[in-house]
C-alpha cells in the first residue's frame, strides 16, 4: 500500500508479469461470477422494463470492480454494498434466486426493502440504509468491532458519497481508529479531489486500480485487506474508469474472457459456462417471480421476541381485513 496520490492505476490485463497467476479453477470462478452478475444486471434492467419490479439498481460495467474486490476477501470479512453493488453478494454465497426474490419483494425478503438493499447474515452482507453515505459508518463500527476476530470488511462508494458528511465521519473513524476497512470507491472524475487524493487528509494509504481488470482489482484489494488486517489501518481503493457492455476494449467481462481464452484447455469451459450461468439465472426468475407476494401481515413478524398487546391487536385486525377482501 501508499500514501501517494499520483500513482498510475494498478493493471494486469495486457500487461505483462503484471502479478501472480491464479489456477485455472480460480480463473474459471471469478469469471462464472463477472458473467453470473452481467447476467443479472440484464435481466433486473428488463424486469423494470417490463412494469414487473418498479426499479432495479444495477451495476452493469462495474462487474470488475466488485467481483474482483470480493473475490479478494476471507470467509470471516463482512462486505457493505450500496444499493446498486447487490451483485457483490454472488462472491460471497447469496444466491441468483434471493437476489431476484428481494428484487420482486417475495420470497424470504418479504417484501420488506426496495430493490438492491439485500442483506444475508450468514454471507455476511450487509444491507444498504438511507441516507446512503450513512453505510460507511455503519461498516466503521463493525470492522473496529471486529478487529479481535481478524476480520476486514469492505464498503462500497460512489463518488457523490464523498461529499457526503457521513462519509467524513467514518473515514476519520477509520483513520483515527485504524479500523480493519478497505473503502472501495469507483472514481468516473466527476468529483475533486478524487477519493485517493483525499486519502492522505485521514491518514490512510490509497491504491489505484483499473476498474475493468478483475485481475487487478483481486491483486489490489488483497494486498489492502493484508495491510487493514495487520492493524497498519483503513485503505481507501479507487477504482479508475468506466465498464462497458458492448464486449469491446472497456467491457469487464468481455477484458477477462479474451485474457482466458488465451489460456489452453480453457476457451470451451468458459463457453460451457456462461450457458451453465445462464439457464441458471432463467430459473431464479421464473422461481422468484411465480412466488405469491408477500402479504401485509408479514410486517408484524421479527419485530419482538414476544408481541406486546397491541401489535397482535393490529395484527389480527389486519389479518380479519385481509380476509375479507
Amino acid at each position: 500500500m501508499t500514501d501517494s496520490t499520483h500513482d498510475e492505476p494498478r493493471r494486469v490485463l495486457g500487461v505483462s508479469a503484471a502479478g501472480p497467476e491464479l489456477t485455472d479453477d480460480a480463473y474459471v470462478s471469478l469469471f462464472s461470477l463477472l458473467v453470473r452478475a452481467r447476467l443479472v444486471g440484464e435481466r433486473l434492467d428488463a424486469l423494470a422494463e417490463a412494469g414487473t419490479i418498479g426499479f432495479a439498481p444495477t451495476a452493469l460495467g462495474d462487474e470488475a470492480a466488485l467481483l474482483g474486490a470480493a473475490s479478494a476477501l476471507e470467509p470471516g470479512d463482512w462486505v457493505f454494498p450500496t444499493h446498486r453493488d447487490a451483485v457483490i453478494g454472488l462472491a460471497r454465497g447469496v444466491s441468483v434466486t434471493a437476489l431476484f426474490e428481494q428484487a420482486v419483494g417475495a420470497g424470504t425478503t418479504r417484501g420488506r426493502a426496495t430493490p438492491g438493499s439485500v442483506s444475508d447474515k450468514a454471507a455476511r452482507v450487509v444491507a444498504a440504509g438511507a441516507p446512503t453515505a450513512a453505510h460507511a459508518a455503519h461498516a466503521v463500527g463493525l470492522a473496529y468491532a471486529a478487529k479481535r476476530d481478524g476480520a476486514v470488511v469492505l464498503v462500497t462508494l460512489t463518488e457523490p458519497m464523498l461529499e457526503a458528511g457521513e462519509l467524513h465521519s467514518a473515514l476519520n473513524f477509520a483513520g483515527v481508529m485504524r479500523a480493519p476497512v478497505v473503502f472501495l470507491a469507483r472514481a468516473t472524475g466527476e468529483v475533486s479531489p478524487s477519493a485517493a487524493d483525499r486519502a492522505v487528509a485521514y491518514g490512510l494509504a490509497s491504491a489505484r486500480v483499473d476498474a475493468t481488470d478483475a485481475l487487478a482489482m483481486r491483486a489490489v484489494v488483497r494486498d489492502a485487506r493484508a495491510h487493514a488486517a495487520s492493524g497498519a489501518g483503513a485503505v481507501i481503493v479507487e477504482a479508475t474508469g468506466r465498464g462497458a457492455t458492448d464486449g469491446g476494449a472497456d467491457d469487464p467481462v468481455a477484458r477477462l474472457a479474451a485474457h482466458l481464452a488465451g489460456r489452453a484447455g480453457l476457451s470451451d469451459r468458459l463457453t460451457a459456462l456462461r450457458t451453465e450461468e445462464r439457464r441458471a439465472v432463467d430459473d431464479a426468475v421464473t422461481t422468484a417471480t411465480r412466488l405469491a407476494p408477500a402479504t401485509a401481515i408479514t410486517a408484524f413478524d421479527d419485530v419482538f421476541a414476544t408481541p406486546p398487546w397491541h401489535l397482535i391487536e393490529q395484527r389480527d385486525a389486519a389479518a380479519r381485513s385481509s380476509t375479507r377482501n
